[in-house]
């Protein structure tokens, strides 16, 4: 079935039919994921399908490099290296093929730009304007840098628009190639260095007891040890689930002076790490004070570009019903967007959102309709599964535990029954986080 291709960075077949490749659970988290795909913790049960790997350390590092921009925005430009005369005292009616001008940039930008660079200035405003150059040098001094440029055409491109426009409207330059002549040695390269992360691992554990009693007492609702497993293994989940959503990186020192560390959770990377992609209708300057479902498509459209300016052109998301309604209301008028239910791999029923920039699979996740997740009853996250990785220490994914005891032995708990636990120590790690975003307000009004 064409479903079964929508894995979402899942692997293995997309079925629990043993039939079609045998796809058995085989850990505790492959059964949360089996037995509640569509259930409170439907995170949890992914990552159990997602990229993971084993960490010796309680601290797990990793490094990300996003595709460098080369390029930037435009301060100013000038005619001389002391950037005191502006371009358009020197050239009024544009400059000519070989004149060398100064673009005022950035340091950053400046240090994504190198001899015999073929550089591009253009407009954001005044699309005729772009105009090809070769880089003869940059000079780097903070916000005073500048990219020196040597035009390989005249300034003559805008010459003709109703109101001439030249050099000096440009805002934006990009590296469009390198110039070589024939014969020529190796020039100077540009190096970019990955950049680190880190998170820690967080121990998780529930605990539960039965009296020795209770062991043996038949019951008509069937056996209570195997449904308090059940039920403390969905709470177990439903506490990592909040973790890996919401949770912050702290390591401190417990009661008993050890160690305890807690875990970065989805939201606190995104708004860490791809604070850009964080917005809300409510507080977003060009919505200030309108009415969603007069303006709630247009934002739409805003948000859509967002989402699918990094990444592919298929990105998964949870979201709360609130905001499921809203969107339902924004594209209710428009033919520009489609809404349909549909089940892709390992049975997560989700919401698919066709829209001009991409395809949305939102699926409601429980706990942003109740308990302390209020804020996210309007609210969605948007992320490329594959880009998490689920890290453990060895021999530390959940499992469980039956600690030793015997009532007649002092040495031990000397509890007259049982106590079992499921443990987890477990993290996060969060690749290429500009393909991630977080999204409030959908619904509500300004």
């Amino acid at each position: 079935m064409a479903q079964d291709l929508i894995k979402m960075g899942m692997v293995g077949s997309g079925h629990w039919d043993t039939a079609l490749g045998g796809q058995r659970p085989t850990n505790y988290n492959e059964k949360i994921f089996y037995l509640f795909p569509n259930g409170d913790t439907p995170l949890t049960g992914m990552l159990s399908k997602l990229p993971s790997r084993i960490v010796d350390d309680t601290r797990f590092n990793w490094f990300d490099k996003d595709l460098p921009s080369q390029g930037g925005s435009i301060t100013a430009i000038y005619s001389d290296t002391l950037l005191a005369t502006g371009y358009a005292s020197t050239y009024p009616t544009g400059a000519s093929e070989d004149n060398v001008v100064y673009v005022k940039v950035a340091e950053l930008v400046a240090e994504e730009f190198k001899a015999d660079h073929q550089v591009t200035l253009f407009s954001s405003t005044y699309q005729s304007l772009d105009t090809t150059g070769r880089c003869v040098g940059t000079h780097l001094d903070g916000a005073s840098s500048y990219i020196a440029v040597k035009l390989l055409e005249d300034d003559d491109n805008g010459a003709s628009l109703s109101t001439p426009r030249y050099l000096g409207d440009c805002d934006k330059i990009f590296a469009s190639g390198t110039i070589n002549a024939e014969g020529t040695g190796v020039g100077t390269g540009i190096v970019y260095e990955p950049s680190p992360f880190y998170n820690y691992t967080q121990n998780f554990r529930t605990p539960y007891t039965m009296s020795g009693d209770a062991l043996v007492t038949h019951l008509r609702t069937g056996d209570a040890r195997q449904r308090y497993r059940r039920e403390e293994l969905q709470l177990h989940a439903m506490e990592e689930e909040f973790a890996f959503l919401h949770g912050v990186r702290t390591q401190k020192t417990g009661a008993n002076n050890q160690l305890a560390r807690t875990t970065m959770g989805l939201t606190t990377a995104i708004r860490t790490n791809a604070s850009a992609n964080v917005d809300d209708f409510r507080t977003n300057s060009s919505y200030i004070g309108e009415k969603w479902l007069d303006f709630g498509i247009f934002y739409l459209d805003d948000l859509m570009e967002t989402v699918f300016k990094y990444g592919s052109t298929s990105k998964f998301g949870f979201t709360g019903a609130g905001a499921l309604k809203g969107l339902a209301q924004a594209v209710r008028e428009t033919s520009d967007y489609n809404i349909d239910e549909t089940t892709i791999a390992y049975g997560l029923n989700v919401r698919r959102i066709i829209s001009p920039m991409g395809t949305l699979f939102l699926m409601i996740h429980p706990l942003f309709n109740h308990r302390a997740h209020g804020s996210y009853y309007n609210s969605f996250i948007t992320f490329d599964p594959g880009k998490l990785t689920y890290c453990t220490l060895p021999g530390r994914d959940t499992r469980l535990i039956r600690l030793k005891n015997n009532p007649d032995d002092p040495d031990t708990l000397g509890i007259d029954g049982i106590i079992e636990e499921y443990r987890t120590s477990a993290g996060l790690e969060f690749h290429n986080m500009t393909t991630f975003g977080l999204h409030f307000g959908i619904g509500q009004d300004a």
